[in-house]
């Protein structure tokens, strides 16, 4: 690798805008002469003022034209053609060489050591510095859209207030940079190493981090709308206030994460890991949570209402006062699950396991648990008007207090159930065990 100095790399970004403007220039004048060729195409026959019209008065040639024509140059002339010919050959040749050296000159940044460098306020737009090393590099304030920098080496590098549209940054170590209020929209980071990146108010819709490690980064407040973050690693990440709707996170791994305020609408989260996160007041309203592993986190107050949780694990979660309308958590795993106060009307929890699971004082009206299994939970004082327990196993569960009326119990299994003081009005037992 070499070395630069910020006047060097100056002059080198000053060569690479001036070589970008005359290749601008050179295409801009091809486009227009195959504009003006089409132009003069498209024009009337006769119209054409390249079109050699012929003279009627000068249709024939006369003998001594066609003479002249059929005549033999001389030896003299024959000299001066054969010079004439090799200048032209010379001219291809120079221009030839010209271009390859025009080629050959085209400047870049790739492969250099630019560590500690004061790079701030520059504008690298569209510049190559792949595999360059960048460690504690100042690049506040830089411009760096459109760039290359695959395999570079960002460590440490503070880009606060950095542009990095469409930048290219494949397998990039940003491992502790910070990028404060940087824009890193439809940037692409597949693979890239961003661990205890700082991400604060940054924009970064659209992007790519597919495969990418954000261990214990910190990315609050940040718009992270409709980016791909498959199979990414987030453990331990502080996501506070962040925008992640409409995000791709196949897999994800955000174990240990802070998503507390998060605003995840429609997120696509199938079979991602939230193992102990903390996703409180978040808002996951039409999320895809599909398989995800959500056990022991903390989802309280959160709103996840039309949210599809089917076979998804939440074991021992907290659960309390969330918004679980129209959800879907069919097969869902929700043993020692904390529901209290949780609004759940109209919910899918058909053959879901609520072992032991907390529901009191949760609304399950029009409730679908058919075949679930709610042995030793304690549904006390809950909603549970017209919801649907057919073949529902409730072993043990304490309904007492509880609102059954019109609550279709058909085939259930009340085996040593606590019923006090539950309003079962019009509640259908047919088939019931009730010992």
């Amino acid at each position: 690798m070499a070395d630069l100095t910020r006047e060097e790399v100056e002059v080198v970004l000053d060569n690479l805008r001036i070589y970008k403007e005359k290749v601008a220039a050179e295409e801009a004048k091809a486009k227009e002469e195959e504009e003006e060729a089409a132009k003069l195409e498209a024009l009337p026959k006769g119209e054409n003022p390249e079109e050699k019209v012929p003279d009627e008065e000068n249709t024939g040639l006369d003998e001594t034209a066609e003479e002249n024509q059929e005549t033999e140059p001389t030896e003299a002339e024959e000299e001066v053609i054969e010079g004439v010919k090799e200048d032209e050959s010379d001219d291809e040749e120079i221009k030839e060489e010209e271009e390859e050296e025009e080629e050959e000159e085209i400047p870049n940044l790739a492969n250099l050591d630019l560590s500690e460098l004061d790079l701030s306020d520059l504008n690298f737009y569209g510049a190559d510095i792949s595999g360059t090393k960048l460690c504690s590099a100042n690049l506040s304030d830089t411009v760096l859209s459109e760039t290359n920098l695959d395999d570079a080496d960002l460590t440490n590098a503070e880009m606060t207030e950095c542009n990095l549209i469409e930048a290219d940054l494949n397998r990039a170590n940003l491992t502790g940079a910070i990028l404060e209020n940087a824009d890193l929209r439809k940037a692409r980071l597949q693979d890239a190493t961003l661990n205890g990146i700082n991400l604060v108010d940054a924009k970064v819709s659209g992007a790519d981090f597919a495969r990418a490690s954000l261990t214990k980064a910190k990315i609050t407040g940040s718009d992270l709308r409709r980016t791909n973050f498959k199979g990414a690693d987030l453990s331990e990440t502080d996501l506070t206030d962040s925008k992640i709707s409409v995000g791709v996170f196949f897999g994800t791994n955000f174990s240990g994460a802070n998503l507390t305020r998060t605003d995840a609408r429609g997120a696509k989260m199938f079979g991602a890991n939230l193992k102990k996160a903390c996703l409180t007041r978040a808002d996951l309203t039409s999320a895809d949570l599909t398989e995800a592993k959500i056990f022991e986190a903390n989802l309280s107050r959160a709103n996840m209402s039309g949210a599809i949780l089917r076979r998804t694990e939440l074991d021992d979660t907290d659960l309390s006062e969330a918004n679980l309308t129209i959800a879907d958590l069919s097969g869902a795993s929700l043993k020692k699950v904390n529901l209290a106060g949780a609004k759940m009307n109209r919910v899918k929890l058909n053959e879901a396991k609520l072992n032991d699971a907390i529901l009191s004082g949760s609304d399950l009206s029009r409730a679908k648990l058919g075949k679930a299994d709610l042995a030793d939970a304690n549904l006390s004082g809950a909603n549970l008007d017209g919801a649907d327990f057919t073949e529902t196993n409730l072993e043990n569960a304490d309904l007492s207090r509880s609102s059954m009326i019109e609550t279709v119990l058909e085939k259930s299994n009340l085996k040593n159930a606590f019923l006090v003081g539950a309003d079962m009005k019009k509640a259908c037992f047919s088939y019931a065990n009730l010992e």
